[in-house]
């Protein structure tokens, strides 16, 4: 089937194959020493014999990827700006260097040597496939490492595709992509957003950055909405706006090579000979059509716009062409993407004082807020910014968790891991396992983030993660308020990770506790903890018994008596046998009063403490109307106030010392004096409580409240 013959210093090993018509063909490949050619006849024959021989084929890197774009942009619907960019990849990035190479002759090596060159190259060194001639300023600035991965992205596709079409056996793409040196985003927090908003005076921009900093949406995303979209009535008057459309500038090559049903809309050219066109199109992703909720301000801001528009019409109608488009010129002329980035510039210049961020930058601090807020639910939030999947906005904005985890951790004293968003979860689960070992932590606690059991790619992190490292405990956190879909979702989690027990949140919001009582019996996990707020001191551990009570509207006082005998601990015994005395002898004044919020605070605060009082009949969630908590932040900002002299005598409280106080509190003078009535009142009624209660204190281990 093969033969080898001696050609001077070199061997050639011959063999005989049919190409992919069926004609016979003859080749031949020559190596330096006999071994190399008697291996090589060895492994063609078995090739030959078992049917995997790769056809000798002379395409080329450049060839194959010119025959692969248009195969991928018709399967996968690439939008016109998608086609452009990848074109321009090829073209600029790809065939100038290895694009005359033989498909079946690169090799892994190649494309990691590939890869270093790209980065050492400058920025538009090649434009429409020609070398430019760049400055030495330009020269300096080099390709990302984000271009980089893109191209490796692509070329991953291609080969694959390659693969597919018996030119190759194997990619010589990396497995593992080029590292991605991404520095964390500008983004401004929600009183910069305010802030900055209240300094735009163009009327179109003002309400084009109030959209993208509420909404999250992209900048096609604002421009391709219509008045239809806006639905005034919907959400019970609130209002609706629907997103479904997109306003784009696509080069008028791309639009020809394109799937036509993706446009809805070509605008006229406003210059002629323009090689780009303004189009109304389909959203990214489906996942990009949604709908929004306004809020008050925006719903009047639109309806304000839309009178505008109105007014704009009638002033110079025979001048007016209405485009069909929400955001509008003055002479019905749609607002094209590269205007609004013009006005969004020129605003941004003209107020330095806020940090530089382009536009699409709003969207990513409305996402990053939207985060915060939620706790990190970022399946809540993917159906609000459009993001393709969950996963696809973890990756974007998983850093904005690490900021509340490392102030929790600054509250608990303990250690904080992080390696950014840029890495495999296993590998960053490995490296704090590391760094645990090398500190001498002797606990570590992988937090990873929220997901849902039906995301398959999420759900296969946390299978690696197990598969790789040794776990000593799964625990699964379980938001009580999803009722009985809680406990579908423990059972799911547990058959296809692998759970030791389940810790239940927002159990104040469960009227009746029924995730509380079949988490357990479907699953056969025990719930070890619940949490009933967003304190630390809100986190308690689950006692079936307790909970029964509370339930049944019995209260909860075992778990009161543990809180403060806990908080008991924390008070000196010669202070606590002195606050006792006092309180003996109807003596109460304001440092005692400062004495026991502290303790309260320690217990979880006046509405968790109620909640737990047998009688009441109902939730510490419902209490939140009721007990006003910052109210009572106030009271004590105004004990912090005064003197130590007025604390001990609230009689040296006159009128002038009571507005310092004020002052000092911020808060008015009148809040200042129905406080110290009230304080007052509370002293006569302490005064009495001795003789009614027969004293305070007594038998040993009596039960004591700390305020």
């Amino acid at each position: 089937m093969a033969s080898i013959m001696k050609r001077g210093n070199t061997y050639s090993v011959r063999y005989n194959y049919k190409d992919h018509a069926g004609k016979p063909c003859k080749g031949w490949e020559t190596f330096k020493t006999k071994a190399e050619a008697q291996e090589r006849k060895i492994t063609v024959e078995k090739e030959l014999l078992d049917g995997t021989f790769l056809v000798p084929d002379t395409m080329t890197v450049e060839e194959m990827l010119y025959k692969w774009i248009p195969i991928q942009s018709s399967k996968h619907k690439w939008s016109p700006k998608t086609y452009t960019q990848s074109v321009a990849m090829v073209q600029n990035l790809i065939v100038p260097y290895i694009g005359k190479r033989k498909v079946q002759d690169l090799r892994t090596y190649d494309i990691e040597q590939f890869y270093a060159t790209l980065s050492q190259t400058p920025c538009g060194q090649y434009v429409h496939g020609e070398k430019q001639e760049l400055t030495e300023n330009q020269k300096k600035r080099l390709l990302s490492s984000t271009s980089i991965h893109e191209v490796h992205t692509l070329l991953k596709t291609a080969f694959s595709y390659a693969v597919d079409w018996d030119l190759i056996h194997k990619s010589p793409t990396p497995r593992e992509a080029p590292k991605i040196n991404t520095e964390e985003r500008t983004i401004w927090d929600e009183r910069t957003m305010l802030a900055a908003l209240q300094t735009i005076e163009n009327p179109a921009l003002h309400l084009a950055v109030h959209m993208s900093m509420i909404l999250s949406l992209r900048e096609g995303e604002i421009l391709g909405l219509q008045p239809g979209d806006l639905d005034f009535d919907a959400a019970d008057g609130r209002g609706t706006i629907s997103v479904n459309k997109a306003l784009q500038r696509a080069d008028k090559v791309a639009l020809s090579k394109i799937d036509p049903t993706q446009i809805y809309h070509t605008f006229p050219d406003r210059r002629e000979g323009s090689k780009s066109s303004l189009i109304l199109k389909r959203t990214k992703t489906k996942k990009s059509n949604r709908i929004l909720y306004m809020t008050k301000p925006l719903k009047e801001e639109l309806l304000a716009w839309l009178e505008k528009m109105k007014q704009d019409e009638q002033n110079a109608p025979e001048k007016y062409s209405n485009c069909g488009q929400l955001f509008r010129l003055p002479d019905g002329l749609p607002i094209a993407p590269d205007v609004l980035t013009k006005w969004y510039r020129m605003w941004r210049a003209e107020h330095p004082e806020f940090e530089k961020i382009v536009f699409h930058g709003l969207r990513h601090s409305s996402a990053t807020y939207q985060l915060l807020q939620s706790g990190g639910d970022f399946k809540s939030v993917q159906g609000n910014t459009g993001h393709a999947t969950a996963t696809v906005l973890m990756d974007t904005y998983a850093h904005t968790q690490d900021k509340p985890r490392l102030e929790l951790t600054e509250k608990i004293e303990a250690d904080f891991f992080s390696m950014g968003v840029n890495h495999k979860p296993v590998d960053i689960v490995k490296a704090a396992l590391e760094h645990a070992a090398k500190n001498n932590n002797n606990v570590v606690i992988i937090d990873t983030a929220g997901r849902l059991h039906i995301d398959e790619d999420m759900m296969a992190e946390l299978q690696e993660i197990k598969a790789n490292v040794e776990v000593h405990q799964t625990l699964l956190v379980v938001d009580a308020m999803t009722g009985q879909d809680a406990v579908n979702v423990a059972k799911e989690f547990d058959e296809k990770i692998g759970v030791d027990g389940v810790i239940l949140s927002k159990m104040d919001g469960d009227t009746r506790g029924g995730a509380a009582l079949s988490v357990k019996a479907v699953t056969g996990k025990p719930i070890l903890f619940v949490s009933t707020g967003e304190k630390l001191t809100d986190i308690e551990q689950f006692h079936p018994d307790r909970m029964a009570n509370r339930i049944l509207g019995m209260g909860d006082v075992l778990t009161l008596i543990d809180k403060v005998a806990e908080a008991n601990l924390d008070m000196d015994a010669d202070k606590e046998k002195e606050m006792t005395a006092r309180l003996k002898k109807g003596k109460f004044d304001f440092e005692d009063y400062l004495e026991s919020m502290s303790q309260m605070k320690k217990l979880g605060g006046l509405s968790s403490i109620l909640g737990m009082m047998p009688g009441t009949g109902i939730k510490a969630s419902d209490l939140e109307g009721v007990i006003d908590e910052k109210q009572i932040a106030r009271m004590e900002a105004i004990v912090l106030s005064m003197t130590p002299a007025e604390r001990k005598d609230p009689k040296l409280l006159n009128p002038s010392r009571k507005h310092r106080i004020a002052k000092g509190a911020g808060v008015d003078i009148a809040v200042v004096n129905r406080f110290i009535k009230q304080f007052e009142q509370a002293q006569k009624t302490m005064k009495q409580l001795p003789g009614r209660m027969g004293g305070f204190g007594g038998r040993k281990g009596k039960f004591k409240f700390p305020f």
